[in-house]
């Protein structure tokens, strides 16, 4: 096997790193953006979102990410996607009757947020099916 297709801990006598939850890439994405790393924070949201099947805030900011073009190039149509896609699993949540701490429910908080963005998105024609054209 080529040197360059074996995996990094293969290569050295290094441990092999574990491979990092969701939650964790998110955490250290919030910590990028906080310190200005915007394209090392995009992609810990991108991982955040895809990993394991994602949590809902990772998609939440990925979304906003690529809405925004925060450290990745901007594609408000892809944006969409993941927020809508964070918007269904925060509902999903909802209906399952997840609740916070001390009676505080995170995912009203959570939709809350996708509602506003969401709302942002159709104002500016994203999700909004076309029913007819009109000439001009």
């Amino acid at each position: 096997m080529a040197r360059g297709l074996l995996p990094p801990s293969a290569m050295t006598d290094a441990p092999a790193v574990r491979s990092q939850t969701p939650d964790e890439y998110l955490q250290l994405g919030i910590k990028h953006h906080e310190a200005n790393r915007l394209e090392e924070s995009a992609l810990c949201f991108e991982r955040s979102a895809k990993e394991q099947g994602g949590c809902g805030v990772g998609m939440l900011m990925y979304g906003l990410s690529l809405r925004h073009g925060w450290g990745c190039p901007r594609n408000e149509k892809s944006g969409f996607h993941w927020l809508k896609k964070a918007a269904e699993l925060a509902l999903a949540d909802l209906e399952k009757g997840k609740q916070g701490v001390q009676g505080v429910d995170p995912m009203v908080i959570r939709v809350s947020s996708f509602e506003n963005e969401m709302s942002s998105h159709k104002f500016e024609g994203f999700g909004v099916v076309r029913t007819h054209t009109r000439d001009i």
